[in-house]
């Protein structure tokens, strides 16, 4: 039976980081002000992580979200107060979905928006659930990616509008809350994440051949005559000893990872004998999304040094404390730091950026030294 994929998840992830000052007061555009956030976050807390249409993305306690946990340095989620999180330069989230999304009846899912001192982001989340060989189902993530699809959003008709669209639209939205002028830019691409939940076909202790690779490698690099290309190992990412399988990939570009870990979406072992490293199902999921919030923190820290590099290295005065913090997260989150989320994705994420001078370039005055990769980091 050749490999077939019956469930994945896509994440397409936008960052628009913008250091201008605001131009109008809208009902966000306090955030960028250290009190002014520090309060609004301690007054989340005090309701339950919810309220005045924000939401706090950490606040979960039984289990708690393990990216968040291991950024905060293992921080309980009603333990970070607002001078931690603003310390942590962390996003909160908008409450309720910007948009609902559908694309045929097998894809369904939303658009969430964050909002933090440094910008905005918005991220795409859609659940595939359809029997499917490989092939189909890698042009399938692209039609989900690139074709149109059916938007709703509250107050408005319901549309068929693409993704890289709508994403632009919501971006306005976000902007005018948080009173900034409009985008003289276009959003650059989204940094996606797919991971395949559940499947059939292989086995855990069976190497990804080729076939598998460049496949996954379409999903990753989004190259639009992927049937071409010959997919490197050397974007394979490494996963912890612990965790690995012989069958395992997690494969990265610059624009993206993908998950296949037939170790952990196999129904049963199929292995003789069965394979000890066989995780549940639903780990996927979790995985899936704690790689996804690393990559959009990442991302945001990234913006913010582009945007810090672009205009010489000086912030507007609201966020001149911001670089200190951003250059010191930056450094701990590549260099794998005991005591904060460690992923080799991240360490690739900020060297594929190719902002490693520039962000050695902003923390020398605070007698940082350049980032180095302090131990082999490995993905978890």
């Amino acid at each position: 039976m050749p490999a077939q994929i019956d469930a994945f998840l896509i994440s397409l992830i936008w960052i628009d980081v913008d250091l201008a000052e605001p131009v109008s007061v809208g009902p966000l555009s306090k955030l960028r002000l250290r009190a002014e956030y520090e309060t609004i976050v301690d007054n989340l807390r005090a309701s339950n992580g919810y309220g005045d249409g924000l939401r706090l993305p950490w606040w979960r306690k039984k289990p708690p979200h393990f990216f968040w946990l291991y950024y905060f340095e293992q921080l309980l989620p009603e333990a970070v107060k607002g001078d931690k999180a603003w310390q942590s330069l962390a996003p909160l989230q908008i409450s309720r979905p910007l948009a609902k999304l559908a694309q045929a009846t097998d894809v369904a899912g939303d658009v969430r928006g964050y909002v933090s001192p440094l910008g905005t982001a918005i991220v795409a989340e859609l659940r595939g659930r359809t029997t499917s060989a490989l092939d189909p189902w890698v042009d399938r993530c692209h039609a989900i990616r690139n074709d149109e699809m059916t938007v709703n959003i509250e107050g408005q008709p319901e549309r068929q509008q693409r993704l890289a669209d709508l994403a632009t639209d919501l971006r306005a939205d976000l902007r005018t809350r948080l009173g900034q002028a409009s985008a003289t830019h276009a959003l650059p691409e989204p940094f996606t994440i797919v991971t395949a939940l559940k499947g059939d076909g292989v086995t855990s202790t069976s190497a990804p051949t080729k076939a598998i690779r460049q496949r996954f490698h379409a999903v990753a690099a989004w190259p639009a005559e992927w049937r071409q290309i010959v997919a490197d190992t050397a974007n394979d990412i490494p996963l912890r000893a612990r965790d690995r399988a012989t069958g395992d990939l997690l494969y990265g570009t610059s624009r993206g990872r993908a998950v296949w870990m037939p170790s952990r979406f196999m129904p049963k072992p199929v292995a003789t004998p069965p394979d000890p490293k066989a995780k549940p199902a639903g780990k996927l999921t979790c995985y899936h999304h704690n790689l996804s919030l690393a990559s959009l923190q990442t991302a945001t820290l990234l913006g913010f040094v582009r945007e810090l590099n672009a205009l010489g290295g000086e912030p507007p005065l609201p966020l001149k404390p911001a670089v200190r913090r951003a250059a010191g997260l930056l450094g701990r989150l590549y260099g794998g730091a005991d005591d904060m989320y460690q992923s080799a994705c991240v360490s690739r994420q900020i060297s594929d950026s190719g902002l490693i001078p520039a962000i050695d370039k902003l923390r020398a005055p605070y007698g940082m030294p350049p980032l180095k990769l302090r131990k082999e980091v490995a993905a978890h």
